[in-house]
């Protein structure tokens, strides 16, 4: 079609792409995880927290050659994406806590029953 071998392997898709963001995400997610983990009780508002400190500290669109506008705009959007990220995290880690805690009752009630 007129494409050197050169040309046609670098129009390849979005599925490198795609592909990288993807496991970008699941990083992202383990390093909110464990940022989380530093507090005493992880809750919904703890992770929020993370998650902005995150998203405001890893975020940086300088170096597109973008409008000023359009940096903050992106930094934004990744910030409350980080902060959803976190909120979800902070709710799963404190029911895991909860749980945690509703069985070890429930094992010290046993162990005095006998």
């Amino acid at each position: 079609m007129g494409k050197s071998g050169e040309e046609a392997e670098m129009n390849q898709g979005p599925d490198a792409a795609m592909a990288i963001g993807a496991l970008w995400s699941l990083v992202s997610a383990l390093g909110v995880a464990l940022l989380l983990t530093l507090a005493a009780e992880p809750s919904v508002g703890d992770g929020i927290a993370v998650g902005k400190v995150c998203g405001i500290a890893f975020t940086n669109g300088i170096y597109e050659q973008r409008k000023p506008v359009l940096s903050v705009l992106f930094s934004a959007y990744q910030t409350v994406g980080f902060a959803i990220m976190g909120a979800i995290i902070g709710a799963m880690q404190s029911q895991t806590l909860a749980n945690a805690a509703t069985s070890l009752r429930c094992m010290r009630g046993m162990a005095s029953v006998r």
